[in-house]
């Protein structure tokens, strides 16, 4: 991990810091935890048995995020709490009619849900829009799956309360999913 940042929370202090190839086995832990949450809220369409290690195309996948885009890591009290991904290239997915680098698109991204009060999430999107400001984007885009009650509750107003707006919906293997937009300022 390369430390870009500490960030200060209520509950003590993250660190953001950029992933390098070494932090892949960690990272892998952070998707298997955030599968088992999944799991756990009985969304079986987007859980599996496998750990992320035993996908050879998920391992790939991050392999080449961490070595060609920017691959943020939160740390707290020492554990790899969250990860993010952005890259300027649109997921294959969705956002058909996206040009790369019309936006800065977040995927994947994952937080560790044992840890409560800490903000992560909001501290990776906080980075990402920074970042994708400093790079020149106007646009920051990510998406949601839609199949939990847990994600229609939660993420996606949380989404639209920090500025984001539904950009259309999308289905893979069977899963929904809606398109989130944010334009971007430099007072946010």
């Amino acid at each position: 991990m390369i430390l870009i940042e500490a960030a200060a929370t209520s509950a003590g202090t993250v660190r953001i810091a950029r992933a390098e190839p070494t932090d892949l086995t960690a990272i892998l832990a952070t998707f298997d935890d955030a599968v088992a949450w999944l799991g756990a809220e009985s969304i079986a369409s987007q859980t599996t048995t496998l750990s992320a290690a035993e996908v050879p195309t998920v391992v790939e996948r991050l392999r080449l995020y961490i070595e060609n885009e920017l691959f943020l890591l939160a740390e707290y009290e020492g554990k790899l709490v969250g990860a993010l991904a952005m890259s300027a290239v649109p997921p294959a997915y969705c956002w058909k009619d996206a040009v790369a680098g019309d936006a800065v698109y977040v995927h994947p991204f994952a937080t560790e849900s044992a840890i409560e009060g800490v903000e992560v999430d909001a501290l990776l999107i906080d980075f990402a829009w920074r970042y994708a400001l400093d790079q020149g984007n106007t646009l920051l885009r990510l998406d949601c799956f839609t199949e939990s009650t847990h994600d229609v509750s939660y993420y996606i107003p949380s989404y639209i309360r920090d500025g984001f707006e539904t950009r259309g919906e999308f289905q893979i293997e069977g899963w929904q999913g809606i398109m989130f937009e944010k334009r971007l300022t430099p007072a946010h």
